[in-house]
């Protein structure tokens, strides 16, 4: 894969996660084996979740019930270095509850044999509690 080819694969991933909330879709992009960790402490978003099964299970909540009209994601930045990608993303989106969601992160993405096979994401989780913390369960 050339750096363009990894940039469209995180790309497409957080369009058919977040944006088409097809999660096995975008499960396809991902090794078996996959490691994605959330700094930080708050609960249910935080630690490492393991495999492919640990995501589905994070995920089983559905963002299609946090944010029922949708949430915009993009990638403002990405560098690519071998078989790291680093991205800055920002979402935007209506929570359930009313409340705007506005938040930035910024993500590292280890690819292995064209999937990504580790992720490191930084958030501001402040801003994920107050806009969505009674819907955290």
């Amino acid at each position: 894969m050339d750096p363009n080819d990894k940039r469209e694969l995180i790309r497409s991933t957080w369009q058919l996660l977040l944006v088409e909330n097809d999660l096995e879709g975008a499960l396809r992009n991902f090794t078996e084996e996959v490691e994605w960790w959330v700094c930080g402490s708050l609960p249910g978003i935080a630690g490492v979740k393991k495999g492919k099964q640990g995501i589905r299970d994070w995920f089983a909540g559905g963002s299609s019930n946090i944010f029922p009209k949708g949430l915009n994601t993009e990638v403002r930045y990405s560098h690519v270095d071998g078989d790291t990608v680093i991205a800055e993303m920002h979402n935007y989106g209506e929570v359930a509850n009313g409340r705007i969601y506005d938040n930035y992160y910024c993500f590292v993405f280890e690819l292995r044999d064209g999937r990504i096979d580790r992720v490191r994401e930084y958030v501001d989780s402040y801003t994920v509690q107050q806009a969505m913390g009674d819907l955290l369960g």
